[in-house]
């Protein structure tokens, strides 16, 4: 299967080296209950086993789409409140990031519920909800941190609708 950020970005951007980091975001039947700052701590725990964030790592930038956008400005959130050593390397080595359609105000939920209801992972789909409160507290703590003014930051979002899930249709 292609992958643009795998196949192609290299080839675009001698020098690249692409990592692709996923987590479990399988709605139905899901037996996940973590939440995105677990997800954030995980995100963190990967970057450091495989030397992130030793003295000879290099710079890096972060593409981050959808949920993972916001796991990664939960992850840079702990990292900016650490007094972890290693934290701070993981930071300081930190350029920025592109966010590609991040929920950063929530995201209508209708859908989601009906398909999450019951599963461990429910409380994870009313985080990202409009008006949630874990989305009013990670927006308020990214914008007190010192973050905005060493990293560059770059959004991109959708402006047309986008197709919503239906429970129960045939799939076309």
């Amino acid at each position: 299967m292609f992958m643009w950020i795998r196949d192609t970005l290299p080839k675009d951007l001698p020098g690249v080296r692409p990592v692709i980091y996923g987590y479990d975001t399988k709605l139905d039947s899901s037996q996940s209950f973590q939440t995105i700052p677990d997800l954030a701590q995980a995100l963190i725990s990967q970057l450091q086993t495989y030397g992130w964030s030793l003295p000879s790592a290099k710079p890096v930038v972060f593409l981050a789409h959808s949920l993972g956008g916001l796991v990664l400005r939960e992850a840079m959130v702990q990292l900016d409140n650490s007094s972890n050593e290693e934290y701070k390397r993981l930071l300081d080595l930190s350029r920025g990031a592109v966010f590609f359609g991040v929920p950063n105000l929530g995201m209508e939920q209708s859908h989601f519920r009906i398909v999450a209801h019951n599963n461990p992972n429910a409380a994870l789909v009313e985080d990202i909800a409009r008006n949630s409160n874990y989305l009013h507290q990670l927006n308020d703590l990214f914008s007190k941190t010192s973050l905005q003014s060493r990293l560059k930051f770059f959004w991109a979002y959708e402006t047309s609708k986008s197709p919503t899930i239906l429970v129960g249709q045939p799939s076309r």
